[in-house]
């Protein structure tokens, strides 16, 4: 009997389809190498890197019943690394500008111009909220989801997740630094 690096990548498949983890393992070794260089890339964060590699090969083993035996995993394994750095690049990049624009929220609310402290503090304050409040702050302000989508993805209603907000809001509010004069 061959040894499983000898065996064709075809009958790999197979037996991957099939639930067979030494298929999966020959191959992650055969691929992992060349996904990661292709993340790197990308992304340019080894850590995030290696995590999204991780999800790269959870979900070949999650899909692996939808699998063609007669097609290579490599382009799969290809497009789904490149769309996970994709969102990893739009969701780091949505992060930042969500910052920006929770900082502009407050100041049209009369909070001071968020500054590279004023940021820290937010985060310091963010988690302090009730995790509720903190996961409705993070979908409407900084995600902009309607109260709708957020409604639907926390399983409450609107008027709750409108609650929620407010006193995430007024919290925010009453413990960051005011306006001093006109502005």
């Amino acid at each position: 009997m061959p040894h499983m690096n000898e065996i064709p990548e075809r009958e790999l498949i197979v037996r991957l389809k099939s639930g067979d983890r030494s298929a999966f393992d020959v191959l992650y070794k055969q691929y992992h190498a060349a996904i990661y260089l292709n993340v790197i890339k990308l992304i340019r964060d080894k850590e995030d890197a290696m995590d999204i590699v991780q999800d790269v090969f959870i979900t070949l083993w999650n899909k692996r019943s939808a699998l063609n035996a007669e097609v290579s995993p490599k382009g799969f394994l290809f497009v789904i690394s490149y769309n996970r750095s994709l969102d990893f690049l739009r969701g780091r990049a949505r992060h930042t500008a969500a910052m920006r624009d929770l900082g502009d929220y407050f100041a049209l609310q009369g909070v001071n111009d968020i500054n590279e402290t004023a940021s820290q503090e937010l985060y310091a304050l963010i988690n302090q909220l009730s995790p509720q409040q903190k996961r409705v702050l993070e979908l409407c302000k900084l995600e902009e989801k309607t109260y709708s989508e957020a409604s639907a993805e926390l399983g409450i209603s609107k008027h709750t997740v409108n609650e929620y907000l407010k006193k995430a809001v007024a919290f925010l509010r009453m413990h960051l630094p005011q306006k001093t004069g006109p502005g």
